[in-house]
């Protein structure tokens, strides 16, 4: 039997992409409201993720830290076209441009937007039927992580006692809480990581070497995440697209959640 530990966004459903529409039309907003007055997109871009990388420090994955860092970006651009240019907004338009701003920073807290992937339910309902331990692990904003679960109902596959939410990055303390693994259980059962990035992983092989991962690759602009900058194995055109590989012998890269089923029957039996 095995205590399966899953990521949840970009995982079992996809988030990312509200992050990074949230973010284009951030930009495109920035270069409605200052026309021909605005810096180039590399530099603003450049700006938002600096100020965003700040804000992760205190603000870690809470809603809210999107929409203040736009604001800031906002603020920063504010400053250099008054300088370049001597062009200013009367206060009732700033007011205006943080409303909208504030909107589309929220944006990506639009839980009713996420739908499960195709092979997420057949895979966790198989998974379960067999009587694996199965685990939900996210870095999301713990006030409003309940509510998330809720409304995907993800209680038919997680029982509420290994549903954890962690504010900021996961640690290999958040990987023993939710997991409830103990030294005299790690002989009793095989212990596994699942989750697109190595932040979703690694913490977990820390605890001992019975534990291995399931990487599933999925770029992401978070501050947490890898972004594909780096060199990577995959074939063209993946690699375009994709974060770098994970080089560790206890991690098996796949790229649907229906092969994680293949591989414990390879290996163990388990889905027999």
């Amino acid at each position: 039997m095995a205590v399966i530990v899953f990521d949840a966004d970009d995982t079992l459903w996809q988030n990312e992409w509200q992050y990074s529409r949230a973010q284009a039309e951030f930009f495109a907003y920035l270069y409605k409201v200052f026309g021909h007055y605005m810096p180039n997109l590399h530099y603003v871009k450049d700006v938002y993720f600096r100020l965003d990388g700040e804000c992760f420090k205190t603000w870690g994955i809470k809603r809210g830290r999107v929409a203040h860092s736009m604001l800031l970006c906002y603020g920063e651009v504010s400053k250099w076209v008054a300088w370049r240019f001597g062009h200013t907004f009367r206060d009732s338009e700033i007011r205006k441009h943080h409303r909208v701003i504030k909107k589309i920073g929220d944006t990506p807290f639009d839980f009713s937007k996420l739908q499960w992937r195709r092979d997420a339910l057949p895979t966790l309902l198989e998974l379960k039927e067999k009587g694996h331990i199965l685990c939900l692990l996210s870095s999301y904003d713990e006030e409003w992580f309940a509510e998330r679960v809720r409304y995907m109902d993800a209680g038919r596959f997680f029982d509420k006692r290994y549903i954890r939410s962690t504010n900021f990055k996961k640690t290999k303390q958040d990987f023993i809480a939710v997991s409830e693994w103990t030294p005299e259980m790690n002989e009793t059962y095989a212990w596994y990581a699942v989750g697109n990035s190595a932040s979703d992983i690694m913490p977990a092989l820390e605890i001992s070497e019975k534990w291995k991962g399931f990487y599933m690759p999925h770029g992401s602009t978070s501050k947490y995440l890898e972004h594909g900058k780096e060199p990577n194995n995959y074939p063209e055109p993946l690699c375009h697209f994709m974060p770098p590989s994970i080089d560790d012998p206890r991690v098996t890269t796949v790229h649907t959640l229906h092969e994680i089923l293949r591989v414990l029957h390879r290996n163990y039996g388990y889905c027999e």
